[in-house]
């Protein structure tokens, strides 16, 4: 079910075409664009056409809104979010300003006449005005929504201290870059897809550790033992190169 700004349910639209090839540019970010179809397609990066069914009646919004994350009260940002049960949450845009910013109209698809003449410009845009903040030393907030993988990643980040725009430049497409650092300011979620995307741009390997709860009725192992998954190369875990870290303060240990 899709939830509306006004709290009613719709139906999800049964307009299933993928728009792969368009992409629109709300603010300082470009989008893919895609209509909204089910929740497990949706992604940061992306922005979604909505549609849906009330009663007997199919409404068509003219608006493109991108996936923002987890939901909070106080969201307020017009685009696509999940609640905590996973359901999605729309917020609309609010007045004439926002409407024309997300409108459809300002989708473009990607074409061999359209690359030169909008695509160059919209990308330059960004460039200027996105990527120029990311040439200074990367400390991105943390914050109590985040999950354990976008944490992780952001204080591993943090103890890195890199340059943000370095790393960037290493990916293709303008856009690619201006929506990885929007997740990695903005995003609270992190899919392993991305976690493995984000080992290989940043140059690091991780490993996944499962251990009993103590008071677990299947154990694992009976003897205690935990279960432990490289995501590449093996590396070396013990007391003398393995630091507990919780907040971005607990990474003076690692001097």
């Amino acid at each position: 079910m899709v939830v509306g700004k006004d709290g009613h349910q719709m139906t999800k639209s049964d307009n299933s075409n993928l728009l792969s090839n368009k992409i629109i540019k709300i603010g300082e970010f470009m989008y893919r664009v895609y209509n909204f179809r089910e929740v497990k397609e949706l992604e940061l990066g992306n922005a979604y056409i909505f549609g849906g069914t009330k009663g007997n009646l199919t409404i068509n919004y003219p608006y493109v809104l991108p996936y923002i994350g987890k939901y909070k009260k106080n969201n307020t940002e017009p685009g696509v979010y999940l609640d905590k049960d996973d359901r999605v949450v729309v917020n609309y845009p609010r007045n004439e300003k926002e409407r024309k910013i997300y409108h459809i109209s300002r989708i473009f698809e990607i074409t061999p006449q359209t690359i030169k003449e909008q695509l160059d410009k919209y990308l330059n845009e960004v460039t200027v005005e996105e990527l120029r903040s990311a040439g200074n030393v990367f400390e991105p907030e943390i914050k109590e929504s985040d999950d354990t993988g976008i944490k992780a990643v952001r204080l591993a980040l943090i103890a890195k201290q890199i340059e943000l725009a370095h790393y960037l430049n290493k990916m293709e497409k303008n856009w690619d870059r201006a929506n990885t650092k929007k997740a990695l300011e903005k995003g609270s979620t992190l899919t392993f897809f991305k976690l493995d995307e984000y080992a290989n741009l940043f140059e690091f390997d991780y490993a996944i550790l499962i251990f009993d709860k103590p008071t677990a009725k299947d154990p694992i192992s009976k003897e205690g033992k935990a279960i432990l998954i490289f995501n590449d190369h093996h590396f070396p875990i013990n007391d003398e190169n393995i630091e507990v870290i919780s907040t971005p303060a607990d990474l003076k240990n690692l001097r």
